[in-house]
């Protein structure tokens, strides 16, 4: 094919030179041999393609040998195993899904029409990569894929999963498209250098192995990215979509305008470690609280590499989980560096000692002196009311149907136990705080009316209140009585009053938490507040007593009051030996 080209390029060359009497000057043969050069090569160029086009072929699985083996020419469709220049296809759900590739070396590509399909064994060359268009469960290609060109896999559908056990790019660009989740579950290589990984696609991107050797770029455009491996020799430059994880990263630069959410630990616990951090304001970091450990109920980003690293005015979007409380005081370390390293700027709208709220939690901000961001609880928000009408099957306070309107109480609500004048006064009088220890409410009421006797039992998992507890009548007459017993230990988020204005008798017989606040319990004339279980705290005691005299207050537990007792027209009976404290203690007027 070559010899009859290359006579016909010398003859022509011969006939125009001036050296074998031609009509063209040298410099214009010149030309025209060098145009003649590149007909040539495009010719040939689109002659191998064409002659490789024609040798590919579609290679079909049927799985109907009887092992799954590739080189038993039962499981191909036609009894044609593939050659190297093939498309490979599993089509749909045969009798051998876990296959094993013990008969070739390379690939034109590899496309999967279902779910279910496994490759193992043998490493494979591929040149035109992995399309995945089934629209449920997981693909596993076992054997490591190595690269013969640049290329995608495409998995297609939200609802599937591509799973590459281990990734050779062998210099070449991987970009990784779809829906799907896809997923490299162990070690990236790339083993002549000068390779690139690409996520495009909008769905999961996971990468789980221990990347130690790859240098070469990685690029996120879109989708969901799950970094839990080593990936710090890998510099990331990120233009959009979710980043990630609990991994180890090298340089992190957002950029571009187009919406990016870094989520360390997404969504969950962990802490993702970077050694440089460059944020934009098209960034929102995503703070998602569940509790006060690291591990398992929020995520934090360390950043360890030295330098400056920068939050770029990003936004912060902070959420706390319905079900948890932190008190106040609690601090959650959101960014934390290294003494070599310096976090620079804030977030938007965030300077220095600012407050963002989520689900009624108050949380100061601070930048820690460039070494990290912090969020400590300053205060917890209380709104709206729940009312006991005890109409649930069991006791519990979580029992929405227990509750009017069956709505069960959220952190911030107050808390109304309010009794008729029927028989018996209120239902299920005995009930259960199972809800979240240490769940902040806003006032605990218990209303008990005129001649009812009303014998009330609170007890389950620890409260914490903002504004009191209050013992009243539905009118002017005084007279309720009973035994109202609140067994649950109680925090005070900020200094409040505990008060008994019936005839009644109030136990709080559980600890009583005072903090640094104070505690001021006020008793009505004849009536009685018995503390049955300890107080303790930095804050005080204060104890009134009403205008007709004779009430009375009883300190029946161990107490730890460094704040001191003050009381003020009433009895109060220490009826233990450390009812007033223990040395040191406060004062006592």
């Amino acid at each position: 094919m070559n010899a009859p080209i290359g006579l016909v390029l010398a003859r022509i060359v011969k006939r125009t030179s001036p050296a074998f009497g031609g009509r063209f000057s040298m410099k214009t043969t010149r030309i025209i041999a060098a145009a003649l050069r590149l007909v040539l090569g495009l010719s040939l160029l689109t002659l191998f393609t064409w002659q490789y086009a024609a040798n590919a072929a579609s290679r079909t699985w049927s799985g109907l040998g009887a092992n799954a083996f590739w080189d038993n020419t039962n499981n191909w469709v036609g009894h044609v195993r593939p050659a190297g220049t093939d498309d490979v296809v599993f089509a749909s759900a045969t009798a051998q899904m876990a296959t094993v590739n013990n008969w070739i070396g390379g690939l034109h590509s590899l496309s999967f029409g279902v779910g279910g399909y496994s490759i193992s064994e043998s490493s494979l060359v591929l040149t035109n990569g992995i399309t995945a268009t089934n629209t449920t469960g997981q693909n596993v290609i076992a054997g490591n894929i190595v690269l013969g060109a640049n290329q995608s896999f495409t998995n297609l559908n939200a609802g599937a999963s591509l799973a590459l056990v281990g990734l050779d790019l062998h210099g070449h660009g991987a970009t990784f498209r779809g829906a799907g989740t896809n997923l490299i579950a162990n070690v990236i290589l790339d083993s002549t250098g000068g390779g690139s990984l690409t996520n495009a696609g909008t769905g999961v991107f996971r990468l789980e192995g221990t990347n130690s050797s790859f240098t070469g770029a990685s690029v996120l455009t879109a989708g969901t990215n799950i970094i839990n491996s080593f990936h710090r020799r890998s510099p990331i430059t990120w233009t959009a979509g979710t980043l990630g994880g609990t991994g180890t990263l090298g340089s992190v630069t957002a950029s571009g305008a187009s919406a990016k959410q870094l989520a360390p630990g997404h969504l969950g616990g962990g802490g993702m470690n970077v050694s440089n951090l460059v944020l934009n304001s098209s960034v929102t970091v995503i703070a998602q609280i569940n509790g006060t450990n690291i591990p398992t109920d929020y995520g934090r980003v360390s950043i360890t590499g030295g330098g400056s690293s920068h939050l770029g005015s990003a936004a912060l979007s902070l959420s706390f989980a319905p079900n948890f409380s932190p008190v106040v005081g609690t601090s959650f370390h959101l960014f934390l560096t290294d003494p070599s390293t310096l976090l620079l700027d804030t977030f938007t709208n965030l300077p220095e000692g600012s407050t963002v709220t989520n689900n009624g939690i108050v949380c100061q901000v601070s930048y820690n002196f460039g070494h990290g961001v912090i969020l400590t609880v300053s205060d917890v928000l209380t709104s709206g009311s729940r009312s006991w009408d005890g109409g649930g099957t069991n006791n519990l306070w979580s029992n929405r149907t227990n509750w009017s309107s069956n709505v069960a109480p959220v952190q911030g609500n107050d808390l109304l136990f309010t009794a008729l004048s029927g028989n018996p006064p209120m239902l299920q009088r005995t009930n259960v705080n199972d809800l979240p220890a240490d769940s902040t409410f806003g006032l605990l009421k218990i209303t008990v009316p005129p001649s009812v006797t009303l014998n009330l039992n609170l007890s389950g998992n620890s409260f914490r209140l903002n504004d009191g507890l209050s013992v009243v009548s539905s009118t002017f007459d005084l007279s309720g009585a009973g035994s109202l017993v609140i067994s649950n230990d109680i925090a005070i988020n900020n200094s409040q009053v505990f008060s008994n204005n019936v005839d009644a008798e109030l136990y709080l017989a559980g600890d009583v938490a005072l903090g640094a606040n104070t505690l001021s319990a006020n008793c009505r004339a004849n009536t009685d507040i018995f503390f049955d279980g300890s107080i303790a705290g930095t804050g005080g005691l204060e104890i009134h007593g009403g205008s007709g005299g004779n009430a009375r207050i009883h300190l029946r537990g161990s107490n730890n009051i460094t704040g001191g007792i003050e009381t003020t027209n009433c009895f109060l009976f220490a009826e233990h030996a450390q009812a007033l404290g223990r040395p040191p203690r406060g004062r006592c007027v």
